[in-house]
């Protein structure tokens, strides 16, 4: 996990991302995901989550928010590959199948 200490508040923010243009996405302390130009923040520090709470750098509400964005975003991920899935043509359902066994 990576958190970054923003340079104003000196607050801590759970890292998800680049969003790009400079920017990242975050968690922030009060639990929002939030796109923050990266310039506010300190180096990331990339450590364990019990030990980042252990520190009290972070909360435990942070970690559940950010758990529940990677578990939302596994799900669409897997929603849109099932609508393209079924865009697909038989014999190119077929190959994509075939190639997927390879992996």
């Amino acid at each position: 996990m990576e958190i970054s200490k923003n340079k104003d508040s000196g607050k801590f923010f759970i890292f998800i991302h680049d969003s790009g243009n400079n920017e990242g996405l975050f968690v922030t302390p009060s639990c929002e995901i939030l796109s923050i130009k990266q310039d506010f923040f300190y180096e990331p520090e990339v450590g364990d989550e019990s030990y980042f709470i252990s520190q009290n750098l972070i909360s435990k509400e942070q970690i559940e928010r950010y758990a529940q964005y990677e578990k939302d975003r596994s799900e669409e991920i897997v929603d849109n590959f099932r609508y393209m899935f079924e865009q697909l043509t038989d014999n190119e359902k077929q190959q994509l199948l075939i190639d997927l066994r390879k992996v």
